[in-house]
């Protein structure tokens, strides 16, 4: 508790304060239910202005008990400043604040007692107040500030006082006044705030004491306090429109005080600042707050009656939300400006492709008329010029020096295919087409040696007759066993072509998709025919 001095006598001495104004019947109840206790107590009774009559009653029931002392104010200081003046006239180290309107329960006290005893630190210690049906209403409460708002909110609301519906004795972020024992120590350093009048005082003395001192407040669940809850009946004034302009008052304090808003009882006083789904106008209840502070109780109440003030309020919500629309609508402009560069950019890129796709058809077009038109056919017929006049300056080359070769050397050099004996040889002229089963094949190149015919047909065998090894080659296009008969001079009927030599002794050209088959050399002449894998 930092300069606090704990207050733990060895023998308890405490001051009982009850407060009370009109109500001289709860007060007696209220003073019976403390003269059953252990605990040495002195009663302090403040009668806040009450009515004659009503004093003169409340005066008959303090003079019947040697332990009360009276004392009468002549204007009503409400709670906050009738508590603060008893703190003053205390003189025990341990202070107990209870309702003239509740009544602690047999052996409450000295839990309390033993509450604070048991744990030094803690500056207060509150009951668990039940209703009058027995339903608890609260057990102690949770303090949270979020969102400049402080949620003071109740433990255990709305459930029976048994040990499974109740979380055990422990801490609190606050405690409410109802019934509450506090060292008078503590009430010395934080004085209750007297502005607060009649409402949230023990909620603006809880929140200034837990920013200093965090954790100095109990809750005891065995100490049980009835709470009568008089003057809270439907109907009653509490309800009125003073009252409800009353606690906002109190709730407008509190900010000036604090800087945050009291919740969450401010936004049940103004539904019309929280939105269908709950979202609250804080904004607004801000400016009421102000509004509060700068006009005063009166001038609200009027306002508020005229209805002037719900217009006022309704204009900031809707500015409030304005504000919000133009934000909303300032992130959609962004989110649609990013989306226009981005189709921009996929414009220019879409450019660049149909510019690429027009070249592309533009390519493919001259192709086509290349691979259609005259640019092969004048390729085929300038060829064989550009051949023959290779051929010629060969052959003036070889004339002018003289030299002489044989007919087949003559032949291969001139690119022809030599085939058959010295004395009648044969040539056929490259390029041409051959004819084998109903397909063409256009020839590439000569074989290396006379007599030798390269064939790269799809062929598994190539072989020739006896009879006619000088003049033809047998071709097994389908792969089929071939049978060839030398002396016989014929070839099996599985044969199905025959290229007759020495008008075709050429090679073949095989389409693209045949290339993997095999093909073979076939020797001619005088020897038995010779096959070899290509």
């Amino acid at each position: 508790m930092s300069a606090l001095v704990p207050c733990h006598p060895s023998k308890p001495d405490v001051t009982a304060v009850v407060l009370t104004r009109d109500r001289p019947d709860d007060l007696a109840r209220a003073l019976e239910s403390l003269d059953d206790t252990e605990v040495s107590l002195a009663i302090l009774v403040i009668d806040n202005d009450s009515a004659p009559s009503a004093a003169e009653r409340v005066a008959v029931t303090c003079a019947a008990r040697p332990n009360v002392q009276l004392r009468r104010v002549e204007r009503n200081l409400g709670c906050a400043g009738g508590r603060r003046l008893s703190s003053a006239l205390a003189n025990t180290k341990r202070v107990l604040f209870i309702d003239d309107d509740a009544a602690l329960l047999p052996g409450a006290l000295e839990l309390l007692v033993a509450d604070l005893d048991a744990h030094p630190e803690a500056g207060a210690v509150t009951a668990t107040v039940i209703g009058p049906n027995g339903i608890v209403q609260h057990s102690g409460g949770s303090l949270e500030v979020s969102d400049g708002v402080a949620c003071f909110d109740l433990i255990g609301p709305g459930v029976v006082p048994a040990p499974e519906a109740l979380p055990p004795s422990g801490l609190a972020g606050w405690v409410p006044g109802t019934a509450v024992l506090v060292c008078r120590d503590l009430l010395e350093a934080f004085p209750i705030d007297e502005g607060m009048a009649a409402y949230y005082e023990d909620n603006e003395w809880c929140y200034r004491v837990s920013l200093d001192h965090p954790g100095i407040f109990r809750r005891s669940r065995e100490a049980l306090a009835r709470h009568y809850l008089v003057g809270h009946e439907p109907g009653s004034g509490r309800f009125g429109r003073r009252a409800q302009v009353e606690r906002l008052a109190a709730c407008a304090r509190f900010y000036a005080r604090h800087g945050v808003l009291l919740g969450p009882w401010l936004f049940d006083e103004l539904p019309e600042l929280t939105a269908a789904d709950g979202t609250r106008d804080l904004a607004g209840v801000r400016l009421l707050m102000e509004i509060i502070l700068a006009k005063g109780v009166e001038w609200t109440e009027a306002a508020w009656l005229d209805g002037g003030l719900s217009g006022l309020i309704s204009a900031r919500r809707w500015r409030v939300e304005l504000a919000q629309s133009h934000s909303e609508l300032a992130r959609l402009q962004g989110k649609l400006r990013e989306r226009e560069a981005t189709l921009a950019q996929m414009q220019d890129e879409l450019r660049e492709q149909v510019a690429t796709l027009a070249w592309l058809s533009s390519r493919h077009e001259t192709l086509g008329r290349v691979e259609q038109g005259g640019w092969w056919r004048l390729h085929g017929r300038v060829l064989p010029a550009i051949r023959l006049l290779q051929w010629l300056r060969g052959w003036r080359t070889r004339t002018a020096s003289g030299e002489r070769t044989s007919r087949s050397t003559e032949f291969r050099r001139r690119g022809l295919v030599y085939v058959g004996g010295e004395s009648e040889p044969v040539g056929a002229a490259l390029p041409c087409w051959v004819t084998v089963s109903g397909e063409r094949f256009r020839v590439q190149s000569l074989g290396a040696e006379p007599n030798c015919v390269l064939l790269d047909v799809p062929v598994s065998r190539v072989a020739c007759t006896a009879a006619a090894r000088e003049s033809c080659v047998v071709v097994n296009v389908d792969g089929s066993p071939l049978t060839v008969d030398f002396a016989a001079g014929r070839a099996s009927a599985h044969a199905r072509s025959c290229l007759p030599l020495p008008s075709y002794a050429i090679k073949l050209a095989v389409p693209r998709a045949r290339r993997d088959r095999r093909c073979f050399i076939a020797t001619l002449g005088s020897r038995a025919p010779e096959a070899a894998v290509c």
